[in-house]
């Protein structure tokens, strides 16, 4: 295709309209620089497998929008700036990295994978950090896109990062040996082919009504909880680890115990058998 590209957007179909009159569709991806790319379809002025390369930077994220940034120059000087955003829903992939499936016809996705690592910040907010290179400056620059959401614990064992009450938008973590400490929930996550440290901050708190609270304090100051529930069932391997609640699997350091919880233990003799049981009692 040999159109320049002056202007663009993308339109409610997620396709890229290149100066105002000219659209243009296909199978939207990432480059390895994180620059947004469209893999053109065949049609009358394209051929299938052309590439439309956007150099430029992510804006800004919600729940159902991925925002991407395009300068356009003229020599060095800036002349105009393009904001495209791209329709979808945010998700975590089996290797939980991040990825956003941009919604197509037909209920089909394209599936946008962010390949670096992710961290927390001292808010408890996902961020993702990544290079760009400028090809007009030549330098390298380090961004970051930051996710707004609060964190949970799903049924099924796993960490939930919820980017908005009742959006379909969320990060669902696979999750490894998880630790609850004073101060903190450390859990053993692998992103991608590495092993880290996931550490959410907040305040831990125990009530007769909904038994033990972690409690999250996020941007500008929000507060949310995650509730592990009162129903603990201890390991058979090690006193201190517990299956809490919705069935969540944590090991309790024995700081935290001091301060949320009390262990027990039961001797039962049946004939010559003896077994010893344990039990976990919350403070309140």
């Amino acid at each position: 295709m040999s159109t320049a590209i002056k202007t663009c957007s993308i339109n409610s179909k997620n396709q890229l309209v290149i100066n105002k009159n000219v659209t243009v569709d296909g199978t939207w991806s990432f480059t390895t620089d994180h620059e947004l790319c469209l893999t053109l379809d065949a049609t009358q002025d394209t051929q299938f497998g052309d590439k439309i390369i956007l150099s430029g930077r992510f804006n800004d994220v919600s729940p159902n929008i991925l925002s991407f940034e395009v300068s356009h120059y003229e020599n060095t000087s800036k002349i105009a700036t393009d904001l495209l955003a791209l329709q979808g829903v945010w998700e975590a992939d089996e290797n939980n990295k991040l990825i956003f499936k941009v919604k197509k016809e037909s209920g089909r996705h394209d599936v946008l994978t962010f390949t670096n690592t992710w961290i927390l910040d001292d808010k408890n907010r996902i961020i993702y950090e990544y290079e760009t290179a400028s090809l007009i400056f030549k330098k390298k620059e380090t961004q970051q896109l930051t996710f707004k959401g609060t964190w949970d614990i799903t049924k099924n064992n796993r960490l939930y990062y919820e980017l908005s009450n009742g959006s379909a938008s969320g990060f669902d973590f696979k999750i490894g040996t998880s630790v609850l400490e004073k101060n903190q929930i450390k859990t053993r996550i692998m992103v991608g082919t590495q092993n880290k440290d996931l550490i959410i901050s907040g305040k831990w708190k125990a009530s007769d009504e909904v038994g033990l609270t972690f409690e999250v304090t996020y941007d500008k100051g929000e507060v949310k909880g995650i509730v592990f529930g009162s129903e603990f069932q201890m390991s058979d391997k090690d006193k201190l680890s517990l299956k809490i609640g919705n069935g969540f699997e944590a090991r309790l350091t024995q700081e935290l115990i001091k301060d949320v919880a009390e262990f027990s233990t039961a001797i039962q003799t049946t004939g010559s058998e003896s077994r010893a049981t344990w039990g976990v009692n919350l403070k309140f």
